[in-house]
């Protein structure tokens, strides 16, 4: 009989501990879920657990409304402003220009998301809207994150020199060979031969 007793209690408690969770927003469930094993009652049934992350999937930043974003827009606009004073008979205004876009764009990759698939959906949304090349895109960012100081790009080089010196990660040796196309006044096609030979 005492043994009885004490099992309608414990069953009657369980029950209570139940009706208490099911009250709870999922948020404080999901917490408790974290906390204890599955097989308990304060356990959450899976697909209540992907309702909850479809539900936060929502609320993140995607690119589908990334362009109504006044941020998004802002920039679009100032790489548009910086392409269209491009000046094609000087070629430092080519350098000039693809360095602006890589600042522009690169300080808008470091305050948002850092992972290479948002990026990547990123630069493809700019390169539709701004009219320019992913290529172009990739190769900008790259470059100012290589020559973060404009005064060290010399205007007696070419943006090609600069796509391929950008190809070098060590830097020591890709400042050896900006400071030799400088100085031996380097074609594109005899630096391309020294790097592969590097």
């Amino acid at each position: 009989m005492f043994n009885k007793l004490i099992i309608i209690l414990f069953t009657s408690v369980f029950i209570l501990m139940e009706l208490c969770v099911n009250s709870f927003p999922l948020e404080n469930k999901v917490i408790y879920a974290g906390i204890f094993p599955d097989n308990n009652p304060f356990s959450i049934p899976s697909s209540s657990k992907k309702r909850y992350r479809k539900s936060r999937n929502k609320r993140r930043l995607t690119t589908n409304n990334l362009r109504k974003s006044s941020k998004y827009i802002k920039i679009v606009e100032n790489l548009k402003k910086i392409i269209s004073a491009k000046k094609k008979e000087n070629p430092y205004s080519e350098i000039l220009t693809y360095w602006q876009i890589g600042e522009t764009v690169a300080k808008v990759t470091s305050d948002r998301e850092k992972s290479k698939e948002f990026n990547k959906k990123l630069f493809k949304l700019l390169s539709f809207d701004c009219k320019i090349s992913l290529d172009s895109i990739y190769n900008s960012v790259k470059f100012y994150r290589v020559f973060p100081i404009l005064s060290d790009v010399s205007p007696n080089l070419t943006w090609k020199h600069y796509i391929n010196l950008i190809t070098i990660d060590n830097e020591k040796i890709r400042n050896s060979f900006h400071k030799l196309s400088v100085d031996k006044k380097l074609s594109v096609s005899e630096l391309k031969k020294l790097i592969k030979q590097k």
